[in-house]
């Protein structure tokens, strides 16, 4: 079907019928080698090259048959939580000990607030007019210290500051400092309850396009998360099982 639409897009946009025959020879020529030398598609080469888990269609057997939850297939790297208002010094020890984590949650208080990338930490750390001392630490920051719109927050993508310049950068009165995270956080992210199924754990991350799926208790707190490669390795445990059958 693929390579019929193909020829005959390629007929309609020339306007030369005659050319159908060799179009569709060539077309199955190229199809059967493609075939013979590899079964996957180049967008799968793309993404294997790029190290980014392809998750199939269908939810992985092992899910269902297991009866497995979300709770159960938690992420093994631990979930970093971050207070909305953190020491400068905190922050940066943060990022330097958990670098390959893209966002983390912000808590105010005991209550879940929302997501925050590494990328905007970095950021906000930039600004050091964004930084007040300790005594302010609690303060109606809105009134007294000012924060930095979306667009700003944008404007140094995608060369944003590395993090060893910015520690560099930061004096020790600097890293003393507070630095208020609850003006820029994703006050949306998708969350799934601990006791639902793997399997829709599995449907909604598909579905979605998701990074990472944090995973909530009861009380709507955080307790771990679903990345993309917990779900692949049930998709690769399944394909194992096959090849030995």
């Amino acid at each position: 079907v693929v390579i019929s639409l193909t020829v005959i897009v390629l007929v309609e946009a020339t306007g030369l019928p005659y050319l159908m025959a060799p179009l569709l020879l060539a077309n199955i020529s190229a199809r059967s080698v493609a075939n013979k030398l590899s079964k996957s598609s180049i967008y799968e080469k793309l993404l294997e090259l790029k190290d980014i888990p392809f998750l199939e269609e269908e939810s992985p057997k092992a899910l269902t048959h297991r009866m497995l939850h979300a709770r159960d297939i938690l992420s093994s790297r631990p979930l970093v939580k971050l207070p909305s208002e953190v020491e400068v010094a905190h922050l940066v020890q943060i990022l330097k000990d958990y670098s390959s984590h893209g966002q983390f949650p912000v808590l105010h208080g005991e209550q879940f607030i929302g997501m925050i990338s590494q990328s905007d930490l970095l950021v906000l750390l930039a600004h050091k007019g964004l930084f007040y001392s300790a005594a302010d630490k609690g303060s109606d920051l809105q009134a007294t210290h000012r924060t930095i719109t979306h667009s700003e927050l944008r404007r140094m993508y995608p060369d944003g500051p590395s993090l060893e310049d910015l520690e560099a950068s930061l004096t020790e009165e600097d890293k003393s400092c507070y630095l208020d995270l609850a003006p820029y956080v994703q006050i949306a992210p998708y969350t799934f309850d601990a006791h639902g199924s793997a399997e829709r754990t599995y449907e909604l991350y598909r579905t979605l396009g998701l990074r990472s799926l944090i995973i909530v208790d009861n009380n709507a707190q955080p307790i771990g998360e679903v990345t993309r490669r917990d779900l692949y390795s049930f998709q690769q445990e399944e394909g194992s099982e096959k090849m030995k059958a």
